[in-house]
């Protein structure tokens, strides 16, 4: 559908965005949500653990592009939803410390 607004056609969403029900979706669906976050943190964890122990051993600035390759990959493997988290957090700083 295309409704016009001021002469600029726009296209209409076929459905409306209905938050009750998205988490009312995701609830119904448990093994799949923990499942899903197992992934992230299993990926995530095994990242974080390997900066740390690069850190520890003091190889962290000889591993830096390497590290970042290996994050580029892990973020790309999780999808969308992961890569859309890491743009709005590479837009706000402020929230990382």
């Amino acid at each position: 559908r295309i409704r016009e607004y001021n002469f600029t056609r726009v296209a209409q969403a076929e459905y409306e965005y209905d938050p009750s029900a998205a988490e009312a979706r995701l609830f119904r669906q448990p093994l799949r949500w923990l499942k899903r976050n197992v992934e992230l943190g299993w990926k995530m964890g095994g990242f974080v653990a390997s900066v740390v122990l690069d850190i520890q051993q003091g190889v962290e600035p000889q591993r830096r592009r390497q590290r970042a390759q290996e994050l580029e990959r892990i973020i790309a493997s999780l999808g969308p939803a992961i890569i859309k988290g890491g743009q709005a957090l590479a837009s706000r700083p402020d929230l990382l410390p």
